[in-house]
């Protein structure tokens, strides 16, 4: 009996590594809404107008040399160079209207001594024609300038 029961062992060890496995399915791909698929992909170097729910930061300097001493429509003197600085944050409403607020240092480089103002504003803005980068807007501005 001792060798039938060992005969019957060694097959068993035969058969159980000669057998083919059984492999598990692969597992199904999860369905998962990717940003790529839901948002259109944005276009790199070209320009781009801002859209609903875009915030926009302008920063500006600027200067101004006068080239002429009078205007034909202001009879003052051009005589005062100026320069500055202006910040301006504005959120989007929708792709034709945004709406914001800014803040503005400017400083006349008189003959005398030089004035200096500080001006803080808010902004209303509404595209009229929107075409791919390009468009054509209005502004309303209202604030307040100590000078």
């Amino acid at each position: 009996m001792k060798p039938l029961l060992s005969l019957a062992l060694l097959s068993s060890l035969f058969t159980a590594g000669c057998a083919v496995p059984s492999t598990p399915p692969p597992p199904e791909p999860i369905d998962l809404p990717t940003r790529a698929a839901q948002e259109p992909p944005q276009r790199s170097g070209e320009p781009r107008l801002p859209v609903a729910g875009d915030r926009t930061l302008n920063v500006r300097g600027f200067f101004g040399n006068p080239i002429v001493r009078r205007s034909f429509f202001w009879n003052g003197l051009g005589s005062d160079d100026q320069a500055g600085l202006r910040i301006r944050h504005l959120w989007h409403l929708t792709d034709n209207t945004a709406i914001g607020a800014g803040v503005g240092a400017s400083t006349w480089f008189e003959d005398g001594p030089d004035a200096y103002a500080v001006e803080g504003e808010v902004v209303g803005r509404y595209y009229f024609v929107r075409r791919e980068g390009f468009g054509i807007l209005g502004e309303l501005t209202g604030g307040w300038m100590q000078a």
